[in-house]
This record gives structure tokens, sequence and C-alpha cells, in this order.
């Protein structure tokens, strides 16, 4: 199933004009001699943009830049048959990520880009209204006005082509366009390669390359594997359930410190603590050991035990709030432990106000990757889930669809991937992204000064 939301709350790191020859403001999140200097009215400026912030050329997707004060700032992707159903819909949703409340900087003005299977082609009749996607391009281009984030260039890319959506000129700009591959090889794309930014990779081989990378060798596979004995989700009791929450945490603050980095430190560190390891990573069948983690990489120690402990009185289908809502006493449950299961539930939905910690939970996919040979299907189901989790969080949902339909390959109907799904479909970006300042993407590779 196709993901329709896609968000990045960072502004990229480049000068955007909104068209060629428009003045434009500073960059002023790095040196002079660093800042690129583009046109979103130029297709390769455009393209390369987009396919540096998602990480990937989309197709069949809506791609929406937001303009803040001539840098860019958040980037939407939907899916594009998603955004044609209900074009009305559609834009006021986009409009509320772009500029609405709970976004942090809100946008200006917007770019547009629609990505099709059909090379860009005259309309029937020369008429506006029976260009591809009128609807949709008319009702995004009347919301974004009204809010104050008018869209100042669209494009439509299809068949190898890009073109002006608007331009009613064939001499100026001939159909079908100008050939993608040549034009994305701008000023923008020759900068971010130089600057050593990610490899472009499509979510299914971000996928592939997590499942591939940093395979254990055979001892080092079996000595954490001979201590990993399959479990059912739940059987795991306190005691060890808290003991493999305290093994995950050392083994964060081993990634973090660089103590993995080197292939003899690693091997040493799988057969010297692989029965630790294998109880740690088994551990992770127990759902509520699952979403502690998540939360404990993302906010600290206290909150996932207060959290876990109390989803051990939960009943089915109960969140930990209202599980401790129950909780008897001549003065109902202690006021910490309210502030802490608060704090586990707003990390585990990215709603903490506030940005999480993204070093650990990088370190948390790191390890991830490292363990998941170890175990068994059981076992590397949940952890699929958790890396579609961190990629929701980080605002990336193509990529997290991809790891949850592998995570459906091994469970088709599964709890943690039904729930991140729901969220996906109905165009709920993680609270996370949708702040410049709490995103993943902000600060990394010195994008803000």
């Amino acid at each position: 199933m196709e993901r329709d939301t896609e968000a990045h709350g960072a502004a990229a790191d480049s000068t955007a004009q909104r068209r060629a020859g428009d003045d434009t403001a500073a960059d002023r999140s790095r040196p002079p001699e660093e800042r690129v200097r583009l046109s979103v009215g130029e297709p390769g400026d455009a393209l390369a943009l987009v396919q540096h912030t998602l990480g990937f050329m989309p197709e069949d997707s809506l791609v929406i830049i937001g303009l803040m004060r001539g840098t860019t700032g958040a980037h939407l992707r939907v899916d594009l048959a998603a955004a044609a159903d209900d074009p009305g819909r559609l834009a006021r949703w986009a409009a509320d990520c772009l500029g609405g409340a709970g976004t942090d900087p809100g946008a200006d003005g917007s770019v547009v880009l629609l990505f099709g299977d059909e090379a860009p082609a005259p309309p029937m009749n020369g008429e506006e209204a029976l260009r591809p996607h009128a609807a949709l391009c008319g009702a995004l281009e009347a919301e974004m006005s009204r809010r104050g984030m008018p869209v100042v260039q669209t494009w439509l890319v299809g068949g190898g082509s890009i073109r002006d959506y608007h331009c009613p000129d064939a001499g100026c700009c001939p159909y079908p366009g100008q050939d993608v591959e040549t034009a994305a090889h701008s000023v923008l794309n020759t900068h971010m390669v130089y600057r050593g930014r990610r490899a472009l990779r499509t979510p299914t081989e971000i996928t592939e390359a997590f499942l591939e990378d940093r395979r254990p060798l055979p001892a080092e596979r079996d000595a954490v594997a001979a201590h990993a004995a399959p479990r059912r989700p739940g059987v795991a009791g306190p005691d060890s359930a808290e003991h493999a929450l305290a093994v995950w945490e050392c083994a964060l603050d081993d990634e973090l410190a660089g103590r993995l980095d080197e292939p003899e430190e690693l091997h040493r560190w799988y057969l010297d603590h692989g029965e630790d390891l294998g109880a740690a990573a088994s551990a992770l069948a127990d759902r509520q050991v699952r979403d502690a983690l998540l939360v404990q990489a993302a906010v600290g120690v206290a909150p996932a035990l207060a959290g876990l402990r109390v989803s051990r009185s939960a009943a089915p289908g109960e969140t930990p709030g209202e599980a401790l809502e129950r909780l008897e006493g001549p003065s109902g449950p202690p006021p910490q432990l309210v502030t802490l299961v608060g704090e586990f539930e707003a990390a585990f939905l990215g709603a903490t106000g506030r940005r999480p910690d993204w070093a650990r939970i990088d370190a948390l996919e790191a390890l991830l990757s490292r363990l998941h040979h170890t175990v068994d299907d059981g076992v590397r189901v949940e952890v699929l889930a958790m890396v579609g989790w961190i990629e929701w969080a980080r605002g990336r949902g193509s990529v997290a669809g991809a790891y949850l339909d592998r995570c459906r390959e091994l469970e088709p109907a599964h709890g943690l991937a039904d729930l991140l799904e729901r969220a996906m479909g109905l165009g709920g970006i993680c609270p996370w992204a949708r702040v410049r300042e709490h995103s993943w993407s902000y600060g990394r590779d010195g994008d803000a000064g």
C-alpha cells in the first residue's frame, strides 16, 4: 500500500529565489561562500531540491515546497491519486501542514510539482481547465493564496520531461519540456554532492541497505543468537523487561560514544555481550518493551520505565494514560507518575512539544541494524515496525511505508504497522517534523548554522 504523506520540517541548505532574477533573502545559516542561490523557476534547480530533500525522485506524487523569506522551508509529498480524490480537502490540509497551527515557522510562499506518468502535452482546445490535474492545481492556488503562501511556480513532471505547468507558449517552453535527467544536473545538485550529502536512494533501496548493512560474522551472530530464544509477545516478566531496557541503554551509550565503529571493537562487543544482547533483542517480541524502547531513545529512561510499568496493568486496547486513571489510592496516582506517563504517550506520538534526542534515535536505528540478523522472524517483524516508526518520526512517510511493507510480509495484520498506516493515511505528519527546530533534518549536514 502506498503512503500518501511525507514532510520535512528543516530548511534545505540553499537560498531559493521565487522566480529567476528575483531578489532573495540571505541564508544566514551558513557562511556567504557556502550559500547557494537557486531559482525555483528553473526546472533543474527545482528537481534537484526535491531529489535531495526527499532522498529520491518521487513518482505519482504531488510535492509542495514551502518558502520562507526566500529560503526553502517545509516540504510535503502526497500520493497524486489521493490528492486528486478531494482537491479542496487536500488543499486545506496542505496549507495547514505548511503554515497552520503547530507548524513553525510557517511558509509565506510555495512551489508545486506534479509527478505523473505522462509527458506534458498541450491542453485540449487550449483550455486551461482541461490541463492535467487542473482541479487540484486550482484548489491549491486558491487556498495557498488565501492563507498567505501563494503558489509562485508549478511544474509538471512526467514521461522523462518537466515543463512549466502554466506557460501557454510552446515557443517559449516547447512540449514535452526539458529532459529530467539533463535538467537535474543543476548547480544545487553539484553543490550537494560536493558537500557530501547522502547518496540518493529510493525508499526500497533504503530498506534493503538497512537489512544488508553491518551484517555480523557467523561467530558474532551465533554469540547473540544462542541467547535469543523465540518468545511470544507479552511473555517477558517485569524484571526481564527492565533488564532488557537497561541493556539497550548501555548499547546506546556504546553506539553514541563510537565504541562500535571499528570492526575489532564491534566483534568484541558481540562476543562479550552475546547473552545480554540476545536477551535484549528477543525481548522486543514483547510489544510493550518495543514501545518503551522507542520512547527511551527519544526522551530518556524514566518516561520509558513509567510507561512500561503502567502498560502492564492496562486492559486490551487501553492506553497507559487510561490505565493510570484506574490506579487506586487515597489521592489517585502520584503526580510524578502522571507526568512521566504523559511524557511517554506524547513521545510515542511525536507530540512532546520539544525536540527529541535525535542522536539517540539514530543510534537505536544503527543498533537494530546490527542485531536484526541474530533474531527470528517473530522479533524481526517488530524491528521493521520500529524502524518504520523512526522514519515516520523523521517525517519520511515514503521510507516509513517501505519498512511497513516489509513488516507486513512477515505479519499482515501488525498492530503498530496498522497504527502508523492509519496515521499517514489521514495525513498524520509527525508533530516533530512540522516544527523546524524539532525536526530530524534541522542541523544535519550543517543546515542550521
